[in-house]
């Protein structure tokens, strides 16, 4: 047994006194307030229901009732006390945390308390009891002291690293509560805590500049996270338009091919066998006349048939291409309508052409998101720029403007929010095609372009392009635009190891 594990006298107090609790139960929707409360002996944990409004007097049931013993291991008081009692030494853990299958099964609605209020007793015969703490402040308290009790019963003495401190069930907590408000609100768990510092921030200080900073910098974050998410949305959208319009021209190939099958298999049929005369106005007059045509084409279309059954192959192919086609052409109409609904920026042409007050409420918009969008690689003049690069330590040779040109006007406009004395974000422009990089050689590129994305994350400033650029490794597949004060592309060497493709035979 795990002797050596000392239990804290102030610990084992507070859980002789007892606490109120909420017991889950498998398979049952609604929880029950139970009173809890460690015996007197230490040796067991009890419990029992009490109603919602119940007060009970501190050390109630602290003795061990004796009783009948069940299958399960639980030990049932006498009817008259109605506890129900685990020995501590048939506990195997404690999970902190709503992750038990009784709390798993729950739906979103039956979910009343909050993870980090919720704790699970796991057996040693693997059957788990779950609790939820109606007193959220004694609950690590309880935790630490079931714990330290527990690991004393243990046959062997738990390593140091396996046993809780407080500061681990805190941190523990915090966890529990950042991802619990992560999945109520929908944002990542750095958004959680970065809006729980800004709260804090408004709260301690709200006229200070370091306030100012953290709701410049959470707005930027935010709004530059959500443009992101749509950029790549957009770029992935018309990547799958491009797959399905190659899909059309292919089975648009296919009908074709049946489709000529089919008709060259008729004609032959019917120069083979062509149709009968039609009988003229005075045979139809004459019923044996009828009657010998209706032969004929009852012959005729029997003929038909068997030349079809002949081809069935390629009408089948035709008919299973038709309805392939039809359905590749009715995703693409949506992702088409999707992409449009993505389109968010405004060309230059479009914004001349709206009223003073429709252009003002454009840039009080952009001012409002506290971030202009760019483009994306499907915007018009954007180009695709693919480079390959052998490993993190291959020089693309890419060196950017460490201040955005003033000569490129209305683009380099940012109007993001920021504390007094921040600089702007600097646009990725290119400033150098350095000659021992691998990008000098690429036609495709050329100082003074505006790099707009890297393998389809957009480059929202200089500073995050250098990095993209350093972290990348195989394929990396830019998108550009000319700026006013892009180059004519220099004449390129033709020396294979400077072109920066993908090599033809992959190193292994």
């Amino acid at each position: 047994m795990g002797r050596d594990v000392e239990v804290e006298p102030r610990l084992l107090a507070i859980l002789k006194g007892g606490a109120y609790f909420y017991k889950h139960d498998f398979g049952r929707v609604k929880r029950t307030r139970k009173w809890a409360i460690l015996s007197s002996d230490g040796l067991a944990l009890r419990w029992r229901s009490v109603g919602p409004t119940e007060v009970v007097m501190a050390g109630d049931g602290g003795s061990t009732a004796r009783g009948n013993t069940t299958s399960r291991g639980l030990m049932r008081s006498s009817s008259f006390s109605r506890f129900t009692t685990i020995a501590l030494s048939d506990v195997s853990h404690i999970i902190f945390g709503p992750y038990t299958d009784t709390f798993m099964r729950k739906t979103a609605s039956d979910r009343v308390d909050p993870r980090w209020t919720c704790f699970s007793l796991v057996m040693r015969e693997s059957r788990t009891v779950d609790f939820a703490a109606e007193d959220e402040p004694s609950l690590l308290t309880w935790l630490l002291g079931l714990q330290q009790l527990i690991a004393y019963f243990a046959p062997q003495t738990p390593h140091a690293y396996e046993r809780w401190s407080m500061p681990k069930l805190q941190l523990q907590k915090i966890r529990l509560r950042v991802s619990g408000e992560s999945d109520r609100t929908g944002q990542g768990p750095h958004d959680v805590v970065l809006s729980a510092v800004l709260n804090a921030a408004q709260d301690v200080q709200k006229s200070t500049e370091q306030a100012t900073r953290l709701q410049a910098a959470w707005r930027r974050r935010n709004v530059q996270g959500k443009f992101q998410a749509a950029v790549n949305e957009l770029m992935e959208v018309n990547g799958l338009i491009e797959g399905l319009e190659e899909r059309e021209r292919e089975l648009s190939e296919r009908q074709e091919r049946t489709a000529l099958k089919i008709e060259e298999a008729m004609r032959s049929a019917e120069a083979e066998s062509p149709p009968p005369r039609m009988p003229s106005e005075k045979d139809m007059c004459n019923p044996a006349k009828m009657q010998e045509y209706m032969l004929q084409m009852g012959e005729y279309s029997a003929r038909q048939q068997l030349k079809l059954a002949s081809i069935e192959t390629e009408v089948r192919e035709n008919q299973q291409v038709t309805a392939e086609a039809a359905r590749v052409a009715s995703e693409k109409r949506q992702l088409q309508d999707m992409s449009r609904r993505l389109q968010f920026s405004l060309s230059r042409a479009q914004l001349a052409s709206l009223s003073e007050a429709e252009a003002q409420r454009v840039l009080e918009i952009q001012r409002e998101l506290g971030v202009t969008p760019r483009g994306s690689i499907k915007g018009d003049g954007v180009r695709e720029v693919r480079l390959y690069k052998q490993s993190v330590t291959t020089r693309l040779g890419i060196i950017f403007h460490q201040s955005t040109p003033s000569e490129l006007g209305d683009v380099s406009s940012d109007a993001t929010p920021r504390a007094a004395g921040e600089q702007p974000l600097v646009l990725p422009v290119i400033k150098v095609l350095d000659k021992s990089g691998i990008a000098a050689s690429c036609p495709d590129i050329h100082e003074g372009d505006q790099v707009l994305s890297v393998n389809g994350r957009a480059t929202l400033s200089n500073i995050a392009a250098v990095q993209m650029l350093r972290e990348a490794t195989g394929a990396v597949v830019l998108a550009v635009r000319d700026t006013p004060i892009s180059k004519t592309p220099r004449a390129h060497s033709p020396v294979p190891r400077l072109t920066g493709l993908r090599p033809l035979v992959q190193p292994s």
